[in-house]
């Protein structure tokens, strides 16, 4: 009896398991019903965070403050999907002894609102080290937007009689330890597609792109295509800021991220999520982390899953609500040679109105006043040669004064002096108009040549163009002030810069154009010509090497990459009809057996030896060893299946080794060391190397042609003259003949 007793038992209580289970997995599938928790925000507070900014870490910071430049700022930028709940400064001044504390002071603004008025006590130990005083000053968080502007203004006296705002006994200057303290927590964001990129992307933060990928396997080359054009369209936006794309298989970040799957492959945290049958754009909430949100590309299979990510690079402006689905593939004109939205192109005329990025990017107010800045940016490839340049109609305006003396505007470019205007005292219509040319680097083979009293440059996709306005003021006593915020310099926006009918040739291999602009892939915008070689089965590191530079590539041209084509191998494509990127070794992403991939095999590897044993050859050094270290190097190379295409390498020996390559392309200063045929990178530096294997893409008329290559031939070039006036006079006499056959023939007549 008992025995059954406990049969039923046990038979009882496993059905009530089965039935819980059950129970359970239903709520976890049926959407809930009754959604009124939500409405007024999510059931659980958002977690607080405390943050401490250096100052040294936000953005376009002063810290000396003067008579004549009486103000230091800092700016910095709050996340429009945060809530600052507490701002304070922590900051220290030193400032100058000779300032009279009953008059000085300085005062604090945020945002131009006033936040404190700070008192400096006289420093009565003369003979001790100068001290610096220290504030906590509380901010008002009510007053902050996207972007922020903290301002010191010092109203500095050493004297109770008149006295010159020039003297050097008033300064003051903020410490560099100096800290803003913010406590913040995050707010609920709609699942609203109008609001891209946001909140995965603000242009308003000075800060670079941090987005991750997420895939639910291992992805295909048209996954990897999809994710390169939603990679290169969050890198058109993010242009000057650079990128941080991150890779993920499988896995649920914890901030802001896009997921691209079709139905067979999602990511187990979407197993349950509704099936599409058309490509979607979708993006709703992190169902893990409820305040961060998730950009869905969907489609029922990988092609879908392509034409959303394109719907996504080229109508965003066009989609509204919680979900879009794309009715018809998309169609996307291919873009000509040459015509990225970015760059200034042969024969165009720009304003300076289509290139800056906010009103008064070309104005200063005031003496002390920052240069102001350009950016220009061409194809790489353009060929200027001897004294040609860039026609550049400049108009600007200024205040005139009696007072103002020695008064200039100074020109430079890509930092280096270039020239300079003087400004006069009178000039009753205010504008002036000048015709300059800038002067490029003579790009003749071994030669590197500067002009002394206007230095020349090299052309490349980034050239920064800056204004200097330096205005001196003429003193008439000795308790004269300036005025300090009476003076006006502008560029005027009529302004226009002109390539006035260059051609495209360049030698090769040249990592620098690669480098800055993404040159050769970026000839065309939307890399219709690039054809990346990646292996099967990547690391995440290798995937991040990969998107990061397509990234940067539509951050030069402007313009999402929407044709590039992915591939494990070379087996059923023309590869003359491209320009090559590999990212890995060779063996392990180029099927082995036929013709072609042997020939790319070998040369990539004669390349790879001539870069590890700069000065060898691969029958002089055969060396094998497993290094412990981190190595990476980027070579490029001519293609060997086309004379006019160029293959550019990416290879690391190990994931940090990607990871290193990967931050090259974050870092402007380390993308400018970029140069040559091949650089090695490690994490103490690159060096770069240089081929005496160079060859050259692109064209040029016959006779400039012929010059330009002879022109480091001196001898030859003259004969080669001497030559042709023998051939032309030839001719000349042998016409001259006909004719007078010709008259005397008519004369005998």
């Amino acid at each position: 009896m008992n025995i059954v007793k406990m049969i039923k038992l046990i038979s009882l209580w496993i059905t009530l398991s089965i039935l819980f289970i059950a129970k359970t997995n239903a709520s976890q599938l049926t959407p809930m019903a009754d959604k009124s928790i939500f409405e007024q925000g999510y059931p659980e507070p958002a977690a607080r965070y405390d943050q401490a900014l250096n100052i040294t870490e936000l953005n376009n910071v002063t810290t000396r403050m003067t008579g004549t430049s009486p103000n230091a700022i800092a700016e910095f930028a709050i996340h429009p999907d945060t809530l600052v709940n507490q701002l304070a400064l922590d900051f220290s001044i030193n400032y100058s002894p000779a300032l009279l504390a009953e008059l000085s002071h300085i005062k604090l603004y945020l945002n131009d609102y006033l936040m404190a008025t700070l008192d400096l006590p006289k420093q009565t130990d003369t003979n001790a080290l100068n001290s610096q005083q220290h504030w906590s000053i509380p901010l008002q968080a009510d007053v902050l937007k996207d972007y922020n502007q903290i301002k010191y203004e010092l109203v500095g006296y050493y004297t109770e009689q008149c006295q010159d705002d020039f003297n050097k006994n008033i300064w003051a200057e903020i410490s560099r330890n100096s800290k803003l303290n913010l406590t913040y927590q995050a707010l609920s964001v709609d699942s609203e597609l109008a609001l891209l990129p946001a909140p995965f992307f603000y242009d308003s933060l000075n800060k670079m792109l941090d987005l991750p990928i997420v895939f639910g396997q291992q992805p295909s080359t048209t996954t990897l295509e999809s994710a390169a054009i939603v990679s290169s369209w969050f890198g058109q936006l993010a242009d000057w800021r650079k990128s941080n794309i991150k890779t993920s298989i499988n896995q649920l970040p914890s901030q802001h991220a896009v997921v691209i799957a079709d139905n067979q492959s999602r990511p187990d945290f979407l197993q349950h999520y509704p099936l599409v049958e058309k490509p979607t754009v979708e993006i709703i909430s992190n169902p893990k982390f409820r305040y961060k949100k998730i950009l869905l590309i969907l489609g029922k299979d990988e092609q879908q899953v392509k034409q959303a990510a394109l719907s996504l690079a080229h109508a965003s402006k066009l989609m509204v609500g919680r979900s879009v689905e794309i009715s018809q593939p998309p169609l996307i004109e291919k873009r000509k040679a040459y015509d990225a939205p970015r760059w200034i192109t042969s024969g165009e005329t720009v304003q300076f109105s289509e290139l800056i990025s906010f009103p008064d990017q070309l104005q200063v107010k005031g003496m002390g006043s920052a240069a102001r800045s350009l950016n220009l940016r061409f194809a790489p490839d353009l060929f200027i040669w001897r004294d040609q340049g860039v026609d550049l109609d400049l108009l600007y305006r200024y205040t005139p004064s009696k007072s103002i003396t020695d008064t200039r505007l100074n020109l430079l470019i890509n930092g280096q002096f270039m020239q300079g205007f003087m400004l006069e005292e009178y000039h009753q219509d205010q504008w002036n108009l000048g015709n300059l040319t800038i002067p490029f680097a003579e790009p003749t083979p071994g030669e590197s040549t500067q002009s002394i009293e206007i230095p020349s440059f090299k052309l490349s996709a980034n050239n920064v163009l800056t204004f200097d306005f330096s205005f001196a003021i003429a003193k008439s006593g000795a308790c004269s002030a300036a005025p300090k915020d009476s003076n006006y310099g502008r560029i005027d926006e009529n302004s226009s810069v002109s390539l006035a009918g260059y051609e495209h040739y360049i030698k090769m291999p040249d990592l620098h154009a690669f480098a800055q602009s993404g040159f050769p892939f970026t000839k065309y915008a939307d890399l219709q010509q690039t054809l990346v070689l990646i292996g099967k089965n990547r690391s995440v590191n290798e995937y991040d090497l990969l998107f990061n530079t397509i990234a940067h590539m539509s951050a030069s041209t402007g313009y999402p990459a929407s044709y590039i084509t992915i591939k494990n191998d070379l087996s059923d494509i023309k590869a003359d009809d491209y320009d090559l990127l590999i990212i890995g070794q060779p063996k392990s992403l180029i099927k082995q057996g036929s013709k072609k991939s042997d020939i790319l095999i070998s040369q990539y590897k004669n390349e790879l030896n001539r870069t590890l044993y700069p000065g060898q050859t691969e029958q002089k050094v055969n060396i094998e060893l497993k290094s412990r270290g981190d190595l990476a190097s980027i070579l490029s190379f001519q293609s060997p299946y086309d004379s006019e295409r160029t293959v550019v390498a990416l290879y690391a020996n190990s994931n940090a080794g990607y990871q290193l390559t990967t931050e090259i392309f974050q870092q402007q200063e380390s993308l400018n060391k970029i140069k040559g045929a091949a650089n090695v990178i490690n994490q103490y530096g690159i060096t770069h190397i240089q081929t005496d294997d160079n060859y050259y893409v692109g064209s040029l008329p016959i006779h400039q042609l012929i010059w330009y290559h002879l022109s480091d031939y001196p001898v030859i070039l003259g004969l080669l003259s001497v030559l042709v006036l023998l051939v032309l006079s030839v001719i000349i006499w042998r016409l001259l003949k006909v004719l007078t056959a010709k008259r005397l023939a008519e004369g005998d007549e």
